[in-house]
């Protein structure tokens, strides 16, 4: 499970709260007094005060999943139109959309205590949730001028690539293969980017090298590449044996991969 993968889980959290908030609604509904309050000065007493009415008493917990709703549909449009936000806005959405989900219950849950008069202040019960608002709201505008190294999500030794993905994955091939390839996906690239792929033969030495870049525009979450070396046309230069494939992106060494070169005819694993 990727990092993207489990913060969209984590945000069964702050559902619960927009569930809870009805649920505390219903079931507080009829111990409510005729006025509930509806707004809070800077002291953090009631200063605006409505009728008890359906609408009143359900009003915060509509708020609240219309904002969940709201942060969860825009998440949603950015993925289907193509976009690709990185591990840091991701985190980052999901904490502003986790604190105003916990900020807002945490009013209505205040809202009912104070209108029943077992609290005189509504900050004890929002005080924290709006300083995490506060501070996941400077991570949301931040997150995006955070500077982001591209990385090596994942790397494929494979015998052929058809539509950007790895065809025919194995360690081991034969002097009677096309080639040999080493299929990498690159992980939150933008912009031109280095990448290198050093091929070494049995005795270390370096038979091939590829050089390349990204040149990716927009921000790219997953960016496919790949570089190859030919076997079967040139297998009097190839020596069997375990050769050694190195990749490299902006000079940085992230993936080394062994494989097998067998003479022909040789099995495969």
């Amino acid at each position: 499970m990727d990092f993207g993968t489990a913060i969209m889980i984590l945000y069964a959290v702050p559902a619960l709260y927009c569930l809870r908030s009805f649920q505390a609604a219903a079931a507080n509904y009829e111990r409510l007094p005729e006025r509930i309050p509806m707004h809070f000065g800077f002291s953090g007493r009631a200063d605006v005060w409505w009728r008890k009415s359906r609408f009143s008493v359900f009003f915060l917990p509509a708020v609240n999943l219309g904002v969940f709703v709201m942060m969860a549909v825009i998440l949603f449009m950015i993925h289907r139109d193509g976009g690709a936000p990185t591990d840091d806005l991701n985190a980052a959405w999901f904490a502003f959309t986790f604190s105003m989900a916990f900020t807002l219950y945490s009013l209505h849950d205040g809202t009912i205590r104070y209108a029943t008069g077992e609290v005189e202040s509504i900050w004890r019960r929002v005080g924290p949730g709006a300083a995490a608002v506060v501070l996941s709201s400077v991570l949301l505008f931040a997150a995006p001028f955070i500077p982001i190294k591209p990385s090596i999500a994942r790397a494929v030794m494979c015998a052929g690539v058809e539509g950007n993905a790895p065809v025919g994955a194995r360690d081991a091939f034969s002097l009677d293969d096309e080639r040999a390839v080493l299929h990498l996906t690159l992980k939150n690239v933008k912009g031109n980017h280095g990448i290198r792929v050093e091929w070494l033969n049995p005795s270390g030495e370096v038979y091939f090298v590829s050089d390349g870049g990204t040149g990716a525009r927009t921000m790219r979450k997953y960016l496919p590449w790949w570089s190859y070396v030919t076997i079967r046309d040139r297998r009097e230069r190839i020596v069997p044996g375990t050769w050694r494939v190195e990749a490299s992106v902006d000079g940085r060494r992230e993936v080394v991969r062994r494989f097998e070169i067998t003479a022909a005819g040789a099995g495969r694993r």
